[in-house]
């Protein structure tokens, strides 16, 4: 089979290709770092919204707004608690 396409042509065509491929993924790379900033301005705006809402919240919309925390907080510390029992335990099972 003869190739009907001059060599000049080819190269024109493998170098319009590989910047083609390069391009591409620039592209994708910019789209992961965008979208990753866009989640990173999303959580922010959430954090300054909360802020808002508590600067303008009466107590009760305070109170109510920090229950999930402090029942949270209460957790995380009987969790402490149970760590440093365990600990204690086995100090003294140590000879």
């Amino acid at each position: 089979m003869v190739n009907i396409v001059p060599q000049s042509l080819q190269d024109g065509i493998a170098k319009l290709s590989a910047c083609y491929k390069a391009e591409k993924e620039e592209f994708h790379t910019t789209l992961q770092h965008m979208n990753e900033t866009i989640k990173t301005l999303e959580a922010e705006m959430q954090s300054l919204q909360d802020l808002v809402n508590m600067a303008t919240a009466t107590d009760d919309e305070k109170t109510m707004m920090l229950k999930p925390q402090k029942e949270q907080n209460s957790i995380s510390r009987e969790k402490v608690a149970g760590q440093q029992y365990l600990h204690g335990v086995a100090e003294e099972k140590k000879p």
